[in-house]
């Protein structure tokens, strides 16, 4: 069984917007096989928001019913972990979410294939440190997510059953050879740690909560960063970088600012401590669900597509397209959270479509192999680079608390911003 889930981030923040755009975060196609011989014995899937969307930008739509308005406080656009966040933040009952998507999730969501669990997205986050944020971390305790631990002064998530072994958390494939880390164990790396140990507690959760004084770093890439302090002479922590930084944002050294690339390695403390890893099979959805059991269903509008923002005197009017129902919906709302895909702002309210220009766009695309029994490495996080510039590696469900009927591999692609038209 494969899940094919093309997922659309403009992940590669432009510099200067890196602090505008994560404030608003609570924390962080092809369609089938061509083979010689008999066609695949087992089933495959394509989840896509991508061809829904597109179907509406043409126009089709325009012979749908209409309905009578209905009126709102606040209509928030994208369910998933940001838009969520911001449903339960306001406490509020009269609030509706709409979401493209056929659920709940966003870039954080997850299937089932007979009763098992897995991820389509994001599959894991980290322990917090108390320096973390403030806000962040009441929301997430409030939700009963994570809880304090005085001795360790860390903030561990309350399902342990979810922690990832040390010991099979993860290995590297790089260039054919196996290493224990991404980084080279030689003095730039050394360097390099040294370097951004000085951020150590700096750098915390929502970013509009960084010291002022470090947002120049904001105005320069991390590659010129990393220059200015002579350290772009080691192929191998370049490499190795770039590729953490993929990972993350979907760019590199040269597309991400100094701010979000140290932020990357400060926002907890990976170089002094041990940060202990959480991976429950449905990923980050895990957080998604947290949420959603704060909510009404009835607030929560999916395959509900936000097709344009028209402001008016003291409110919104929103046309909204039930792409289940194949009507057209009209929304009066007081307030608009926008948490919906960054690129798509210049089609929903291209009045404010400049808030999110310099960003480029990164397309993912996420594979689901589910297999019968098991197989042979269980190592949770595998990664590979230099083997496909574009193949982040994949995560093994056997380091997971899961059935071990079943074994389920997630690989992760990202590509180039030029590539997106080929995922449709």
């Amino acid at each position: 069984m494969i899940r094919i889930n093309p997922k659309g981030s403009p992940s590669a923040i432009n510099r200067r917007a890196f602090l505008k755009l994560s404030a608003a975060a609570v924390f962080s196609g092809f369609s089938g096989c061509s083979r010689r011989g008999p066609l695949v014995d087992f089933p495959i899937e394509i989840n896509d928001d991508l061809l829904r969307g597109h179907l509406i930008y043409e126009g089709l739509d325009e012979s749908f019913a209409n309905t009578d308005p209905k009126r709102f406080d606040t209509l928030i656009v994208g369910a998933g972990i940001s838009g969520l966040a911001a449903a339960v933040r306001l406490g509020e009952d009269d609030v509706v979410i709409c979401d493209i998507g056929e659920s709940a999730g966003g870039s954080s969501g997850a299937q089932t294939y007979e009763g098992l669990a897995f991820s389509q997205g994001a599959h894991y986050e980290l322990e917090y440190p108390h320096y973390y944020g403030s806000e962040a971390l009441e929301f997430l305790s409030n939700l009963n997510v994570i809880k304090f631990n005085s001795w360790r002064r860390v903030w561990e998530f309350t399902e342990r059953r979810f922690l990832i072994d040390l010991d099979r958390k993860n290995r590297c494939l790089i260039e054919g050879k196996f290493r224990s880390e991404v980084l080279p164990d030689d003095e730039d790396t050394a360097k390099f740690e040294k370097l951004v140990q000085r951020y150590a507690g700096l750098l915390p959760m929502p970013t509009r909560m960084i010291p002022e004084k470090l947002h120049s770093l904001n105005e320069i890439t991390f590659e010129d960063f990393l220059g200015r302090h002579s350290l772009l002479g080691s192929p191998g922590l370049i490499q190795g970088v770039n590729y953490r930084l993929t990972d993350d944002y979907g760019g590199g050294m040269r597309d991400v600012s100094a701010l979000a690339g140290l932020h990357y390695y400060q926002c907890r403390p990976y170089d002094t401590e041990v940060v202990n890893v959480f991976s429950p099979p449905e990923g980050n959805f895990h957080f998604a669900r947290k949420m959603l059991d704060q909510l009404s269903p009835d607030q929560i509008l999916t395959s509900h597509l936000v097709k344009r923002i028209h402001p008016e005197n003291r409110e919104f009017r929103v046309e909204v397209i039930d792409l289940n129902e194949r009507r057209r919906k009209t929304f009066l709302a007081k307030r608009i959270v926008y948490a919906g895909q960054k690129h798509g702002l210049k089609f929903v309210l291209p009045e404010e479509a400049g808030l999110f220009s310099g960003n480029r766009y990164a397309p993912w695309i996420v594979f689901n192999f589910v297999l019968d029994g098991t197989v042979s490495s269980e190592y949770w996080q595998n990664e590979m680079i230099g083997h496909d510039p574009h193949l982040l590696g994949f995560v093994n469900s056997q380091a997971q608390e899961q059935s071990r009927e079943h074994t389920v591999l997630t690989a992760y692609y990202c590509l180039a911003g030029e590539h997106r038209t080929a995922l449709v």
